[in-house]
């Protein structure tokens, strides 16, 4: 630390903030790594128990990526930062049983320092949420968006 206290008040200051930000910055990254290892683990418990009741995933995992992509720039919207609900319920439409819902978790994952659920309700007033919820509901999709 003697380096430290050779420096003049102004560059102490400087170093201080930048070792604030690279903290907060690791912590973000370590919280989406756990998060994310924590989550694969129990999404492949449920597909697999699913696929034991004969449900499994519609689609691939690249229209999975891809629905999520798609999902991502509908909530956070244009450069008016306008979210487009009306792709957000195309989206979750096209869920048609659990294994889905999971899978398009999954290939969210943490996007903006956020899960799916986090993003949908920083994003979509509570009575969109139902809305998507229903739409599930009407697809036969059990889970739901927790808001």
């Amino acid at each position: 630390m003697k380096w430290f206290n050779k420096l003049n008040p102004t560059m102490k200051i400087v170093v201080i903030i930048i070792a604030i930000i690279i903290f907060f910055w690791l912590l973000s990254f370590l919280k989406g790594f756990f998060i994310q290892s924590s989550d694969a683990g129990k999404t492949r418990g449920e597909l697999a128990g699913l696929g034991a009741q004969g449900i499994k995933p519609t689609y691939s995992n690249a229209d999975y990526r891809s629905m999520s992509d798609d999902l991502e720039r509908a909530l956070k919207g244009d450069s008016w930062n306008n979210t487009n609900e009306t792709r957000v319920y195309e989206i979750f439409g096209m869920l048609k049983n659990d294994a889905d819902f999971i899978k398009l978790k999954s290939a969210f994952g943490i996007r903006r320092n956020q899960t799916l659920d986090e993003m949908v309700d920083d994003e979509m007033w509570d009575s969109e949420i139902e809305r998507i919820n229903s739409i599930l509901s009407a697809n036969g999709v059990t889970k739901k968006i927790q808001f």
